[in-house]
């Protein structure tokens, strides 16, 4: 979890409560450095303060799926690893709604505003998605354009 406060822990709020009776295997990770903690929401989902970079990165790595906010660097991260993703924009931040609404029209991604998510729901329509190594060059665009012309319009 990322994203500033009070996004953050609003959306942490809502992740700990979807998958609180979930049956799957998952790993949540908060995203708070202040604490070292790490507990079972239930049977089947661990839940961890926080994380270092190898530790996230095994994480991901080994995960079917990934649940994530639709920054540049955690988008690109999942590109190079082949990743099916759910983008959770944080709501405020244009560049990651504007990626996350674009990358879904692709069909590269799915995603979803942070008050629409319902996992339950949500997570078996990334079954559709095509495997990221499957993809033609052209379901992608040149990132750097994109956020150029994303800042041009907000900031320029």
């Amino acid at each position: 979890m990322s994203g500033p406060e009070p996004q953050r822990t609003k959306f942490e709020k809502i992740i700990l409560q979807q998958f609180q009776n979930y049956n799957e295997k998952a790993v949540i990770v908060l995203g708070n450095i202040k604490e070292n903690e790490t507990y079972f929401l239930n049977e089947n989902v661990v839940v961890k303060s926080h994380v270092f970079s190898k530790e996230l990165n095994d994480i991901i790595n080994k995960s079917e799926v990934v649940i994530s906010r639709s920054g540049y660097s955690s988008i690109m991260d999942f590109v190079v690893l082949q990743k099916k993703a759910l983008l959770i924009p944080t709501p405020g931040q244009s560049e990651q709604e504007y990626l996350a609404e674009y990358l879904k029209s692709k069909g590269v991604f799915y995603s979803v505003e942070q008050k629409k998510l319902n996992i339950k729901n949500q997570l078996p329509k990334l079954n559709d998605l095509k495997e990221i190594r499957n993809r033609k060059s052209s379901d992608f665009i040149d990132m750097e354009s994109l956020f150029k012309r994303i800042f041009a319009d907000h900031f320029g």
